[in-house]
């Protein structure tokens, strides 16, 4: 039993003082992002939409990020 004690005694003092070399990750790093954005949005020729307005609003990064939906028949083609 007192072996037993010992050795778990030196095995939680080795794990204590082996956890003082541990450091994390400590750097950082920059890269530039190019975005290019293109029309990809086209309406029928006997759209609906056509003369009418269709408005989508992005006021957050959550409504990016999300399908925006605007119910028109036969107005809009949308390729993403």
């Amino acid at each position: 039993m007192t072996k037993l004690i010992a050795i778990a005694a030196l095995t939680i003092v080795a794990t204590i003082l082996g956890t003082n070399n541990v450091k994390a990750q400590n750097t950082t790093a920059t890269t530039t992002v190019n975005i290019t954005l293109n029309d990809v949005i086209s309406i029928d020729a006997g759209s609906t939409a056509i003369g009418n307005t269709v408005d989508f609003n992005y006021a957050t990064a959550a409504d990016y990020n999300s399908d925006q939906t605007i119910t028109k028949a036969n107005s809009l083609k949308v390729t993403s």
